[in-house]
């Protein structure tokens, strides 16, 4: 065998499991990223349509679920907040 063929496998594999590390990392911090992001937007959006709606006697109830719902979602679920207000 070459003197210098298991040195570059082994360099190989490590960098292999380096990759696997990295994603099994950055993946969920990409996540909850993308969630924080999502949770200050549709809070931000839920207090807007208040204050905006306010003068013209229009405002989504701020509970558990709307907030639930506006964090997660972000701007669809405050969307979808708006469309089952006006359909009730």
């Amino acid at each position: 065998m070459l003197p210098y063929v298991d040195i570059a496998i082994a360099a190989i594999f490590a960098l292999f499991l380096i990759v696997l590390l990295g994603r099994a990392i950055f993946t969920p911090l990409r996540w909850f990223f993308k969630l924080l992001i999502n949770s200050a937007v549709g809070l931000f959006l839920l207090l807007l349509v208040n204050f905006v709606g306010s003068p013209f006697g229009f405002g989504l109830p701020i509970n558990l679920v709307s907030v639930l719902v506006a964090g997660f979602l972000g701007l669809p679920g405050v969307l979808l907040l708006l469309v089952l207000s006006f359909l009730r």
